[in-house]
């Protein structure tokens, strides 16, 4: 797997090396450490020592790369510059206030690359349960397996959380709790997504991995994060599939709430 490592202060490097040190235990690696040059920190000193850091057999499975420029623009550059298979960053430490004025450098990248992107945010020590959404597009199966290959590597259970926007008057009052009725029942709710849902189900039976089904009703942040929180996860995988006018902004919103508000590392497939 080719790996695109963004390293910036101190905080970023603890948790890149935590992260990339459980990556590389389960998946061959190649890892290129990027770094943005300024005038008050030295990248190359900052990628040398996160390299001496890794428990890695061999170092040419670590390049290092700097560039000049904003976080952004020199993540999305280098993701141009190789056939990446993944691209690890962390969020910066801005203010609420620092990051209404000038953005999240984090959604920025997810939003605009064409590369998965693991964000890292307190990665633990083993992944041991991933809750992966489900959506009713079509594209959702790719996250699936994208959640089913890191459940393999890791021999973590998957749980499927698909989020209802409504349910009939036969299951009001159960909107505050997550809800693991049956497939039959679903597609009473929503016809519709029950072949796809039972294509996800089917999908991570079949790789040895499946940890269930989970049912919520309401909007699909707040749900989500509803879910991680109660769940004790240890990863999430969300889906940033192409869409266009009012749908793709609604996913784009979706996508950038959970990128900035999980309490745990979330994997953005593409």
């Amino acid at each position: 797997m080719e790996v695109l490592v963004y390293v910036g202060g101190p905080h970023s490097k603890v948790q890149v090396l935590r992260a990339l040190n459980l990556i590389t235990q389960h998946f061959p690696t190649h890892i290129t450490l990027l770094a943005a040059e300024d005038r008050t920190h030295s990248g190359s000193a900052r990628l040398e020592s996160v390299r001496a850091a890794l428990t890695l057999t061999d170092d040419d499975q670590v390049a290092l790369v700097v560039q000049s420029g904003a976080v952004e623009e020199v993540i999305l550059s280098q993701s141009l510059a190789a056939a990446y298979d993944l691209i690890v960053v962390t969020e910066a430490n801005r203010s609420r206030l620092m990051r209404l004025f000038l953005g999240s450098r984090v959604a920025h990248v997810v939003r605009e690359s064409n590369t998965s992107v693991l964000v890292v945010r307190h990665p633990p020590d083993a992944i041991r349960r991933i809750l992966v959404s489900v959506g009713g597009m079509a594209q959702s199966l790719d996250t699936v397996h994208l959640a089913g290959q890191w459940g393999v590597a890791f021999k973590a259970s998957v749980t499927i959380l698909h989020v209802l926007s409504q349910l009939p008057l036969m299951f009001q009052g159960l909107e505050t709790e997550p809800d693991q009725r049956s497939l039959n029942n679903l597609a009473a709710i929503e016809p519709e997504v029950r072949p796809l849902l039972q294509q996800a189900i089917d999908a991570l039976e079949a790789a040895g991995v499946f940890g269930g089904l989970q049912l919520r009703e309401g909007l699909v942040a707040e749900q989500v994060l509803a879910e991680v929180i109660e769940g004790d996860y240890d990863l999430l995988v969300i889906g940033a599939h192409a869409a266009v006018g009012v749908d793709r902004l609604l996913m784009e919103d979706m996508c950038n709430r959970l990128v900035q508000k999980s309490p745990i590392s979330t994997l953005v497939a593409r």
